[in-house]
């Protein structure tokens, strides 16, 4: 639905208002009229029906009072869709490669739960021990991640060993971001080996 500023006082000249004429274009070129013309529309909002997802349109719009229509307002762009689907929760496990990484994945239902336009990113968050949730791997376009399992138990996240680690994902388009999943209901916990020592060993001393 387009939502229009409700034009009053100085800027609707003095007079009420008593007509919108919005109009749209799929080039800025060619424009066509969906209200206000041929007859009045008092309304400050409008819903275009019947439009095509991923596809980009472009609006305009004047106003009508007694002593006639103002000048066209700046067209703005918009893309036809809707935010994603809320995804399912992601999977998470340690990495088959490395144990001190931790693998998040998740399965992508595109073109199905995408919200019409092609994503543009997945945004990855993990539980942090007050319940809250860091974002982890920026501007992620795969559909899994790694982060280190150390970096689990610093200031951002500060879980503890044998914490289950708690992921969600969020599918990202144009139009903006969906609903976070669930998070995961199994899955990695927080298992970190000791660090290298220090020291090496030393010789006992021979006694009699």
């Amino acid at each position: 639905m387009l939502r229009l500023p409700t034009i009053e006082g100085i800027e609707a000249g003095g007079l009420p208002i008593t007509s919108y004429q919005v109009s749209f274009s799929l080039d800025e070129v060619a424009w066509t009229t969906l209200s206000g013309l041929e007859s009045d529309y008092p309304n400050s909002y409008y819903l275009h029906t019947g439009l095509t997802t991923n596809t980009r349109i472009w609006y305009k719009y004047a106003v009508k009072n007694s002593a006639g229509w103002s000048e066209f307002s700046q067209h703005n762009e918009t893309m036809v869709g809707t935010e994603p689907a809320q995804m399912v929760a992601p999977t998470v496990e340690i990495s088959t490669e490395d144990p001190e990484l931790v693998k998040i994945s998740w399965t992508s239902l595109q073109p199905s739960t995408n919200g019409g336009i092609p994503l543009t990113s997945y945004k990855v968050e993990i539980q942090t021990s007050s319940e809250d949730f860091e974002q982890v791997c920026e501007s992620v376009t795969d559909t899994e991640c790694e982060i280190s399992m150390a970096s689990l138990l610093e200031e951002d996240f500060l879980l503890s060993q044998g914490d289950m680690i708690h992921a969600r994902v969020s599918q990202q388009n144009e139009i903006g971001q969906g609903v976070p999943s669930v998070v995961n209901s199994f899955g990695a916990v927080v298992e970190q080996v000791p660090h290298k020592p220090a020291e090496g060993p030393s010789k006992n001393q021979a006694t009699t």
